[in-house]
């Protein structure tokens, strides 16, 4: 995508009227008023604030808990933002982009790769050739690996999970030792890249059938052990390596219509990346 000098300078004030909230919640228990008419506030206060009544970015303080579940649980879930965010940091960018409206794979930057899945084979194939293409952006072997996971896991999700038949039920979820034939219809799309310190991938498929209820069980699950979980008939545990490994997840659903999901990787090493501080969001959008 081209930008002009002003169109940059344009999408750049959203970024710092973002930054500003964010430096007011950490310094009030109150509500504050964000861009495009989102509420912020610290999620401590959090459960202060209506369910259903807008967007609420709730800023959290450290690494993710068990507690902060509860913003997915609500009727609209509410956007999970690290207070360590700046401007220009993709946690900002990300949803700056969720609250304009818009593509995710727009958020992050021109994606170096973009690729169509249409068989279970070719998932070994991309998380092979996305560690390759990691190390060709800068990332360390220990780095590359993670990207390689992350890319496998969502690209997993869009391929065998998210499809459905027309009465709602699962077609590839539940056979997935079977590796069934993928028809035609329902291959996905993926594109991989790299934006100054981050790695970054976005998996979108057709469907539109993720829902808040998987990323809440994970959450709540960070202080015990990651345990196969059979519900959705995916493993269980793609989600929980998504979780730990990025810092940045966020989820776009226009139900029945699209999903997207985005998974940031911090390109430099880092010792625990589930004990990094994090922003998640799951953002529903109606037609």
């Amino acid at each position: 995508m081209n930008e002009t000098p002003s169109s940059r300078d344009e999408a750049r004030q959203p970024h710092d009227s973002l930054a500003d909230a964010v430096q007011r919640v950490k310094s009030s228990s109150e509500p504050v008023a964000g861009p495009s008419g989102a509420k912020m506030v610290r999620f401590d206060a959090l459960s202060r604030l209506p369910d259903g009544e807008g967007t609420v970015v709730a800023v959290v303080s450290g690494p993710l808990a068990p507690e902060h579940a509860s913003a997915m649980r609500r009727n609209t879930p509410a956007q999970l933002l690290s207070d360590t965010a700046t401007a220009g940091s993709m946690h900002l960018q990300v949803l700056t982009r969720l609250l304009q409206g818009g593509f995710l794979v727009d958020a992050a930057g021109p994606p170096k790769e973009q690729y169509r899945l249409g068989a279970i084979r070719d998932l070994d194939l991309l998380a092979t050739r996305a560690a390759m293409a990691a190390a060709s952006w800068g990332a360390s072997k220990a780095v590359a690996s993670v990207y390689r996971d992350v890319v496998y896991e969502a690209t997993a999700n869009a391929l065998l999970d998210a499809p459905v038949d027309e009465k709602g039920n699962r077609k590839y979820a539940f056979r997935r030792d079977e590796s069934p034939d993928i028809d035609p219809q329902d291959i996905c799309a993926v594109a991989l890249g790299a934006t100054g310190s981050w790695l970054w991938v976005v998996a979108r498929d057709r469907f539109g059938t993720l829902t808040p209820a998987p990323l809440a069980a994970t959450i709540g699950g960070l202080k015990e052990r990651a345990r196969m979980d059979m519900s959705g008939g995916g493993a269980g545990l793609g989600m929980r390596r998504l979780l730990e490994s990025s810092v940045v997840l966020a989820c776009r659903v226009v139900p029945g219509h699209l999903t997207e999901v985005l998974s940031v990787v911090t390109l430099s090493e880092v010792r625990r990346r589930a004990s990094e501080p994090k922003s998640v969001f799951f953002w529903v959008e109606r037609g």
